[in-house]
């Protein structure tokens, strides 16, 4: 992996967020509901991925599509 360039984090994980949505049926209003995200996280995470990860609403997340951690999140590294 790389090394962090001027206190940037390099790597950032990504979720595979939209592929169990669409295999459970569930839409973006249905995880602001359930898991009680925020619509714009949901999006974020959807597209984009994420910086930092909350413990808890992973632990959600995963309860509420029922996959494993490894399943849902993982980790890339971005060349900049």
């Amino acid at each position: 992996m790389s090394q962090p360039r001027n206190g940037d984090l390099v790597a950032k994980f990504k979720t595979r967020l939209k592929i169990f949505m669409d295999e459970r049926g569930l839409s973006r209003m249905d995880m602001v509901r359930d898991a009680k995200m925020s619509y714009p996280t949901v999006v974020k995470w959807e597209v984009d991925g994420m910086q930092s990860l909350d413990a808890d609403l992973v632990i959600t997340i995963t309860k509420l599509l029922g996959v494993k951690f490894e399943d849902l999140i993982y980790l890339v590294e971005e060349d900049e």
